[in-house]
């Protein structure tokens, strides 16, 4: 009996022990020396363009020379700053910056019916008729973060030098000249357009392209915010070009602001109310804090703690000093995307079709299509553009 019960004592201890050591690795994995709650950067921390610039040679016109005054002035009136990790390698852009990468002897290719038909495309070339089938293939592989920041950078123009140093002097990579923010209005939103809000409401809406999505799925604890790509270990949601976007909902009686809405992976989008204390403001102009790989929109930096996959795989904004890029909302141009030659183009801005390796994980695929566009997905589906009543509505982007 003795032995019996000093063996029950024993395996009780041990079944302890092994319990305290998983709840004590469990809080090992998610906690972060910085994420003691969000916070917000000051100007003087980020790096912005000089005051008095914008972009020399907007890749498409902007709305100050597509749109009425009043309706340029609307849009402008509440552009928000945009803030990116410098360390991400990607910035918002026009769709025309990818157009012309070459890497290794490869070009970006407009591929339609399955087949490259035409390299190097223009923005033009995407104005004709598309199928849900036909994509943009950039020229650096999907699954390759750092060639495709190479082969994008190059496509600027930035100089080699300053690439074989990368992320040295992350200063002189200077993505102003080539920042670019996408601006949509719907005139109406309805009761699906963002889950919890009032239908009948204005949406003015900014989008951000971004060159490659990739999700840092594996990382070193306790340095995902001070060393974002050192701390990766592991990506996943691999897909060429990401559109993410913020939504302004004006009262349409008063076309007074009522509520800011964040756009995240596929349903975790988050409405604030105007001025709302939790965001930080410019005037009427809002800053947004872009999660490294993912580009969803925040309202601070930080770990953001994501209910949808019960806070094991969360989003990382990660905000060093003089390691952070702010798109100023005043520095930064605004394209109306109804005055786009590709707004209604109905193919894939990126990769797509039955190459991608698309894993065993639904949750999180290791290569996904790339996305349509913004006029074509979400809210504005069906709005803008003629589509058939008997189309499928795209899925959400992860």
């Amino acid at each position: 009996m003795r032995v019996l019960l000093r063996f029950v004592r024993r395996l009780f201890v041990a079944v302890l022990v092994l319990i305290v050591l998983m709840i004590g690795a469990v809080a090992f994995a998610l906690y972060d020396p910085l994420s003691g709650g969000g916070h917000f950067m000051e100007r003087a921390d980020l790096i912005v363009a000089p005051a008095g610039t914008q972009s020399p040679a907007p890749a498409e016109p902007t709305v100050q020379a597509t749109d009425a005054p009043a309706q340029a002035a609307l849009a402008l009136r509440y552009q928000p700053t945009v803030v990116v990790s410098a360390l991400d390698r990607f910035w918002p852009v026009s769709l025309q910056a990818v157009l012309s990468e070459r890497w290794r002897g490869r070009e970006t290719c407009l591929v339609i019916t399955g087949r490259c038909r035409t390299r190097a495309p223009t923005l033009a070339d995407l104005s004709g008729r598309a199928t849900r089938g036909d994509y943009l293939r950039y020229a650096a592989p999907v699954d390759d973060a750092q060639a495709s920041f190479l082969t994008f950078a190059a496509a600027l123009g930035i100089p080699e030098g300053i690439l074989r140093l990368w992320p040295l002097h992350l200063g002189q990579v200077d993505p102003f000249r080539s920042a670019q923010i996408y601006f949509h209005e719907l005139p109406r939103t309805t009761r699906h357009s963002y889950p919890g809000l009032p239908a009948g409401l204005i949406s003015l809406e900014y989008w951000c392209f971004y060159p490659l999505n990739y999700f840092p799925l594996v990382r070193i604890p306790l340095e995902a915010l001070s060393n974002p790509i050192g701390s990766t270990l592991g990506n996943t949601d691999y897909h060429q070009g990401d559109l993410e976007h913020v939504a302004v909902l004006l009262d349409p009686r008063t076309m007074r602001p009522r509520y800011l809405w964040m756009a995240r992976h596929a349903d975790e989008g988050e409405a604030f109310r105007w001025h709302s204390r939790q965001v930080q403001w410019d005037g009427d102009h809002a800053t947004i804090y872009v999660a490294l790989g993912s580009h969803a929109s925040y309202a601070h930096c930080g770990i953001q703690r994501r209910s949808r996959t019960y806070e094991f795989i969360n989003d990382y904004v990660p905000c060093l000093s003089h390691e952070t890029y702010g798109f100023l909302w005043n520095r930064t141009p605004l394209v109306d995307l109804d005055h786009t030659d590709w707004g209604c183009w109905r193919g894939h801005l990126g990769e797509a079709g039955p190459g991608l390796r698309q894993g065993a994980v639904g949750l999180a695929p290791y290569e996904t299509a790339g996305p349509y566009s913004p006029l074509l997905q979400g809210e504005n589906f069906a709005t803008t553009c003629h589509v058939s009543p008997s189309a499928p509505k795209p899925a959400s982007p992860l």
